[in-house]
């Protein structure tokens, strides 16, 4: 008897244990908030604790990352629930004459499997004797994917010259439903900085090396409500450029920067001709030991960013004597053979500047008996990226069919042995690539029509928005031989006349240009093309 009571308590122990109850029917419905204290739109409140009551038992699902109080107070409240009362204590007393907002998001869910949310669950009081209640809203966008932006920060603060989205927290934030939609609602009249970033750190400051933002670069006089005030957000780095280390590196001399650079030169001190390019990427340049050094030389080097950081520098080059040389290589990207226009296309990327090109060993092979050698002519070369790119015009004769072939005969390119040889005197090995076949049967005719008084871009971009071709600054363009798909059809207006979309920079309050997707009258960005079609009656304007 006496071993077997204690295991009775225990076992009437754990029946007592506050649980819901198990079976029944499918629980579809989320909690509904009966009753708070203080009640919602209260005013001159200036307790410490909040207590809001449910109508059924619940549970709180991340509540600090979930729940949203603005203007933003500190992150030291606590945030409780015991069966349907949710409480949140606070250990700073509240801003004279200020609208608070509590937005719940996700944070409330009843205590069943089904884990059902308590959607748009706000809450509203005042430490004054009134309710603010302008507000502002609209819809963010991922610029240049041209899409809404689910899960964006939104942020507003009173307009300040020193106030820095990369280093300050703002005063009232919110984020958007999946729809991009955001509200931001209890505000008083006054002057305010807009912008919005995805935050994927959660640390409400603009991380700009990861996180995507935008924002309104003239402030915002409010003095009734607003709303369409949309954000499109982009990426770009804004962080200070530096020159993170300059070492010799194998065979050459490595300078690795803090970030991609937009462009970049190299001189000798006594203008020594240096041999240099692009590294691994575009935030480190390497200079090749062309001049057989020993002793060290003096070299200055001048580095930009895409925000227009620059950096210029004295250096000093040296070069490891034993340092092991890396294999030369050579990607063939990008080949087709056009058999309307006759040409053949192609782009070499290589990992290191070349000396020479051996044009006999880089040809187009036709059949055992014909090869087309590509002429130097026909070559350009981007020193700085080490890419190759090839252009050149082909006989018709030779692509034409012949009555004794019984088959297709297959056409490849060929980059041989010796064709490309490195400034380390290296060759990449040999390589064959069938270039795609291009023809007005498998492809189709796009005509765009613009209406704009500035210098603009447009672009034809694929599905994952990647550029296809471009045109700039022309009414009526035709887009030539494209393979049959999905595309997007995208107008930068290019107000300073750069031939490229330039971003906009929120310490300069410069906007990003304007970039204008082409949308059908159902609103639908996506044009489709056909084999052997030819389409027009595109207009975009940029307005």
């Amino acid at each position: 008897m006496k071993r077997i009571l204690p295991f009775v308590f225990l076992l009437m122990a754990a029946c007592a244990k506050q649980t819901m109850p198990g079976g029944g029917p499918k629980d579809e419905k989320a909690p509904e908030l009966v009753s708070s204290i203080p009640a919602n739109q209260s005013v001159n409140f200036k307790g410490s604790k909040l207590e809001l009551v449910f109508n059924e038992w619940i549970f709180l699902k991340n509540p600090k990352e979930q729940i949203i109080i603005t203007p933003r107070v500190s992150e030291n409240y606590k945030v409780t629930s015991k069966k349907n009362k949710l409480t949140l204590e606070f250990e700073e007393p509240w801003q004279d004459s200020t609208t608070y907002t509590i937005n719940f998001r996700d944070a409330v869910q009843d205590n069943t499997d089904e884990k059902n949310t308590a959607a748009n669950l706000s809450f509203a009081f005042s430490s004054g004797p009134y309710i603010d209640s302008l507000k502002i809203e609209g819809t963010i966008i991922e610029l240049l994917k041209n899409k809404p932006v689910e899960e964006a920060t939104v942020a507003l603060v009173q307009a300040a010259d020193t106030f820095d989205i990369y280093k300050h927290k703002p005063e009232w934030l919110t984020r958007t439903d999946k729809s991009g939609n955001y509200t931001i609602e209890n505000l008083k009249p006054g002057t305010y900085l807009l912008y919005a970033f995805t935050d994927k750190n959660r640390n409400s400051v603009v991380d700009s090396k990861s996180e995507q933002h935008g924002f309104i670069s003239e402030p915002i006089q409010l003095d009734s409500s607003l709303s369409g005030i949309n954000i499109e957000l982009f990426n770009l780095d804004t962080r200070p450029l530096k020159l993170v280390s300059s070492k010799p590196f194998g065979t050459f001399y490595n300078i690795r920067f803090s970030k991609s650079l937009d462009n970049y030169s190299v001189t000798g001190i006594n203008e020594q001709n240096l041999t240099h390019c692009y590294g691994e990427d575009a935030s480190q340049v390497r200079i090749y030991n062309t001049l057989q050094l020993k002793d060290s030389l003096a070299f200055s080097i001048s580095a930009l960013d895409s925000v227009g950081n620059k950096i210029d520098t004295l250096l000093y080059l040296k070069f490891n004597p034993d340092g092991k040389k890396e294999n030369f290589t050579a990607s063939i990207q990008n080949t087709q053979l056009n058999h309307s226009t006759n040409t053949f296309e192609a782009s070499i990327k290589l990992n290191k500047p070349i000396s020479t090109l051996g044009y006999d060993s880089l040809f187009i092979k036709l059949d055992s008996a014909i090869q087309i050698p590509i002429q130097q002519e026909s070559v350009s070369i981007d020193t700085k990226t080490s890419i190759l790119k090839i252009n050149q015009l082909i006989n018709p004769a030779l692509l034409a069919p012949k009555p004794e072939r019984k088959t297709t005969f297959k056409k490849d390119f060929v980059l041989g042995v010796g064709s490309v040889i490195s400034i380390e005197s290296d060759t990449a090995k040999r390589a064959t690539v069938q270039p795609r076949k291009i023809d007005r049967e498998s492809t189709a005719i796009l005509t765009v029509d613009v209406d704009c008084g500035q210098p603009f871009i447009v672009q034809v971009l694929d599905k994952q928005f990647k550029e296809i071709k471009r045109v700039a600054s022309t009414k009526k363009i035709i887009f030539d031989f494209l393979p049959a798909g999905e595309y997007l059809i995208a107008l930068t207006i290019d107000a300073n006349n750069n031939g490229r979309w330039d971003p906009g920079l929120f310490t300069s309050r410069t906007q990003p240009e304007k970039l204008i997707f082409y949308k059908n009258e159902k609103g639908q960005p996506t044009v489709t093309l056909k084999a052997n079609w030819e389409v027009d009656g595109f207009l975009i304007r940029c307005e």
